[in-house]
Parts: C-alpha cells; structure tokens; sequence
C-alpha cells in the first residue's frame, strides 16, 4: 500500500545518506504551509487584496505560493537570534504590500523554522522563548483610540498597541478611515513602544502625498525624518529611489506616482550601513 504526502498528495518524500540509509524527509511545501499557522488574526486578511496570491492550503496553491515566495528577504536580517534570544530591530520597508507579504512569508520561515522560538497570538504577551506581532490597521488604531473596539478584539486602549514583540504598519494603508489626527496617534503608538524597548516595521508603499498620516501631522514626518534607529530597505528591485521623509509635504512631492514590483522581493539598503545598530 503507498502511502502519499498530506501537504502535497504525492508520494512520501525519501532521501538517501551517504551511507546508503533512506530516510522520510518533510514535504518542499510545508514550510509554507507552516508559515501560514503563524498569521495573526489582523494579517490573515492581507493577501486577499492579491488575486494572483493563493489563499488556501491545497497542493495547488501551496505549489504557487513556493513559486512567488523569495527564497532569501532582507526582513530576516532585522531581527538577530542567537539560542532561544532575539532582538527586533525598528525599519522602514519601502515596496508594494504584495512584495511585503511575501518576503514576510518568507521571515516566518526563517524565524521559526528551528522551533526555539515559539509563536504566541498577538494579543498575547510574550514571554521567554516566544514571539509575536500585530499588523495594525487603520481601523483598529481608531478603534483604540475610541476605545470601541468590536467585543471579540483583544485590543482596547492605545496602551494595548505595546504589548506585541513586533507592530507592523502599513503607511497609507487607511482603509477607508478618515481622521485628520491619525498621524499624530501613529507616532504616540512609535514613541511609546520605543519608549519601552519594543520595535516597529513601517511598511511604505505609497507616495508621501497619498500617505494620510504624513500629510496631517507634521510630527510624524519630522519623527520619522530624524529617526536614525529606523533604517530604510528596498524590497522592489523595480523601485525607483524611495522618497526620503526629510521631503517637506508640498515642496518636492509628486502626488501619486505608483511604484511598480516585481514581487520577489530583493533588497536595497537605502540608509544605514549596518541594520543592527538601530535600537
């Protein structure tokens, strides 16, 4: 009787050793599917605005997401592990959200793959050995600041927004939420995770003119302009150069030009020489 895989319904996957002894090996597209189960609940939601991106757990999807992933991301040389430690660094990533998402499905390989460090919900906080963090919508930053948060939400405050290891946060990403303060509650949410040790991924993927939280607080550009600790990187090979935040709204900005990608996610370095020295 054969026995098939349970990821990709081929056949069991086997190696041979140097010494001649055939071993079951795991499947080429675990890892992928593995690195899915490590989605939070706020970022379950983010491929969905990709049609070319697969959704499900079938051999047929995983099969295109191992196609589109980036076999190697910059993001992973932003958190620094050694034994069952880590140390997250704060950055700016410049590319489109679809590049983003890959190369982060990539970084959850990568960070997980060795199990010393295990995955925790978001809401959760983390404690030794393990790790977590939230992908902040436009939505839910209101929602805290209001405090009216849905009953099944885990995050009620602002001061919630502190807990996860990591915040990620798509700029200009608003979701269709308009308030003319959202900046300025953004960079309470930076200084205040900073303030106690914890580090934030800024993900750019639009023009600073389209970016509502720029153009209605200049505290957060300046915050941002004059952040040393928070590097910038590239993830689109495509790009051109990325805007710089020392650009004052209106003087050198373009309005909405559109960045092009190529989604596989490679990486230019654009301030900083060492991605370490940031915190």
């Amino acid at each position: 009787m054969a026995w098939n895989c349970d990821v990709c319904g081929e056949s069991i996957h086997f190696r041979k050793l140097e010494n001649g002894k055939v071993v079951a090996t795991p499947c080429p597209l675990e890892e992928f599917k593995t690195a899915k189960s490590y989605f939070s609940h706020e970022f379950k939601f983010l491929p969905t605005r990709f049609p070319d991106v697969p959704l499900t757990n079938s051999p047929e999807d995983l099969k295109i997401l191992k196609n589109i992933v980036p076999e190697t991301t910059p993001l992973s040389n932003y958190i620094s592990k050694q034994d069952k430690a880590y140390h997250v660094k704060s950055m700016i990533a410049s590319g489109t959200l679809r590049t983003f998402y890959l190369n982060f499905v990539r970084f959850l390989i990568d960070f997980y793959g060795d199990n010393s460090i295990h995955f925790v919900e978001s809401h959760e906080i983390a404690r030794s050995h393990q790790f977590n963090y939230l992908w902040l919508t436009g939505t839910l930053l209101r929602d805290c600041y209001f405090r009216n948060t849905h009953a099944q939400s885990k995050f009620k405050t602002m001061s919630d927004l502190v807990n996860p290891s990591l915040l990620i946060y798509g700029l200009g990403e608003i979701d269709g939420i308009f308030m003319k303060n959202k900046g300025d509650l953004l960079m309470e949410v930076l200084t205040s995770r900073r303030s106690q040790g914890k580090s934030t991924w800024i993900v750019h993927s639009k023009p600073f003119a389209d970016c509502e939280e720029i153009t209605t607080s200049e505290n957060l550009r300046l915050y941002l302009a004059n952040s040393s600790f928070m590097p910038r990187i590239q993830l689109d090979d495509t790009e051109e150069d990325p805007e710089v935040f020392a650009t004052p709204i209106g003087a050198g900005s373009t309005g909405s030009g559109g960045r092009r990608s190529s989604g596989r996610g490679s990486s230019k370095n654009t301030a900083g020489d060492d991605p370490y020295n940031l915190m």
